[in-house]
């Protein structure tokens, strides 16, 4: 008997109107994930992924209000199981360490890794799909 697991939900915390169409279109079309929630603003994101509870948290370094590292450090201070993926302009080694320090579980550059972080979603996915054939 297979399990039946819905897809896998990713929750966006992005404040540019482009990247969040392209992550959408990108995670939707091709069915890998349903996109649960988005905010430009971490207070407001960290409330919704709280009630919503992603599988994964796709968060940008500097957002309207607030920024992506205190939101991934508060969701780990509540124990929040969603993996965390920064995704960011700000590639820098200290912005790198900074994410790893809040507990992000990958960190990629907006400019040059942004198809492995959509990759790594995928990756997510398919060991879902796989867990839920197997069981």
């Amino acid at each position: 008997m297979s399990l039946v697991l819905p897809k896998l939900s990713v929750y966006l915390a992005e404040d540019s109107a482009l990247v969040l169409r392209r992550l959408v279109a990108l995670l939707e079309s091709p069915g890998l994930a349903r996109v649960v929630g988005v905010s430009d603003d971490a207070t407001v994101a960290f409330d919704e992924i709280l009630r919503l509870r992603p599988d994964v948290v796709v968060a940008d370094l500097h957002l309207r209000v607030g920024n992506g590292l205190e939101l991934i450090g508060r969701l780990n201070s509540t124990r929040c199981t969603a993996t965390k993926i920064m995704l960011t302009n700000h590639a820098a080694s200290t912005a790198r360490r900074a994410a790893r320090i809040a507990g992000a579980d990958f960190f990629f550059d907006k400019t040059t890794e942004f198809s492995q972080a959509v990759s790594e979603i995928g990756k997510l996915a398919g060991k879902r799909s796989a867990y839920a054939r197997s069981h």
